[in-house]
């Protein structure tokens, strides 16, 4: 067990060893260094007992800062003073995600849940071990796709904080982090070619009908993906969105016409849910994939299915005064508060729908073309 009295020029000139990892513990304190074969330095306090606790990384964490904190370590353990056992990242995800779904709309959960797998295969290594520099590591490498990274930067920084809030780390390795890129606001509007293009090429059974849907009808692709049959009144053509699954948690209630009405009667009825995923409750999740598949069959480049509102927005526009359009995409702006909004569910609904159907009118002679 070397013993040398460590100071900031030693630490840097001390070399990796050649198998595995060696530590070097500092004079007159608890505090030691690893170093990796890697080359990697972690400050680790002795606690007693043949126990170990890790600090942290240097240079992340300077060496009067692992000194303070090894000293703190033992003052506490010495006082009785105990602190709930860092978890692995596994372990802390499950966890987390659980918590979720008791607050959060399942398309958020979900979404969680796939950029934490798709991007932190941390595994079982302990919470307090990870780094920020791991992390940036990771979000660095993303750069190529500005959204997805932050995407992952903000679900990860969610995870963290969550696991403070929870006694399971002190600090969060992301605190002084900023958010890794600056998104300009999109403007794509997809020509009548390229709409009809889309709306042609999206055939294939359920991600196809999300799509049409979504140029129909002008909602948010959660929202339509999350569709389940005793939302539909086929009867008053009208579908009731609860408020769990609405971005502002408002019920919003809209018609529908004929060509949605086409879309609805061509769905087998699998499940409650219109779009089952492979479970067969769970609503559909294979957003990617299907896009990369549309896009490739349509010819279409660089647009998202969130375009397909914003076209939705600018074309209806013509067709419906502005408070009636707002109400169609159920934007906050406008909306009426309070007991109003619960007796007013329907109100402008004959507006909603005659702007709905000359829409309908107007994509007919689009896809004529």
């Amino acid at each position: 067990m070397p013993k040398r009295p460590l100071s900031n020029i030693s630490l840097q000139k001390l070399s990796a060893p050649s198998s595995g990892q060696v530590t070097y513990w500092d004079v007159g304190s608890p505090l030691g260094l690893r170093v990796s074969l890697g080359g990697s330095r972690t400050f680790i306090v002795f606690i007693g007992s043949g126990k170990r606790k890790t600090i942290g990384r240097y240079p992340n964490i300077s060496l009067q800062q692992a000194r303070d904190a090894a000293r703190r370590i033992v003052a506490e353990k010495t006082l009785g003073i105990v602190h709930k056992q860092s978890i692995s990242f596994d372990d802390a995800v499950s966890l987390f995600l659980s918590s979720c779904q008791q607050r959060n709309k399942p398309r958020t959960v979900a979404d969680y849940h796939a950029h934490i797998k798709r991007h932190f295969k941390f595994g079982a290594r302990r919470l307090s071990d990870i780094t920020t520099d791991d992390i940036s590591n990771i979000i660095d490498r993303l750069k190529a796709t500005p959204t997805e990274q932050n995407h992952a930067h903000t679900t990860l920084a969610i995870l963290l904080k969550w696991a403070v809030r929870r006694g399971y780390i002190e600090r969060s390795p992301m605190e002084r982090l900023q958010l890794p890129a600056r998104l300009k606001p999109r403007s794509r509007i997809l020509s009548d070619d390229e709409l009809r293009a889309v709306y042609l090429a999206a055939n294939r059974p359920v991600f196809g009908s999300i799509v049409r849907l979504c140029i129909l009808l002008g909602q948010r692709r959660s929202e339509i993906g999350s569709l389940r049959w005793d939302w539909i009144d086929r009867e008053a053509r009208t579908i009731a969105f609860p408020a769990e699954v609405i971005k502002n948690n408002r019920v919003h209630v809209i018609p529908y016409e004929g060509m949605a009405e086409e879309i609805f009667a061509s769905i087998p009825w699998l499940s409650e849910h219109l779009f089952p995923g492979r479970d067969g409750n769970a609503t559909f999740q294979g957003w990617s994939k299907s896009k990369r598949v549309l896009d490739l069959n349509s010819g279409v480049k660089d647009w998202t299915l969130h375009d397909l509102r914003r076209v939705f927005s600018t074309r209806v526009a013509a067709y419906a005064q502005p408070h009636v359009l707002e109400r169609i995409l159920n934007h906050s702006a406008g909306q009426i508060s309070g007991v109003a909004r619960i007796y007013n569910q329907f109100q402008y609904m004959a507006e909603m729908r005659e702007a709905l159907q000359k829409w309908e009118s107007r994509l007919s002679t689009i896809l004529r073309c």
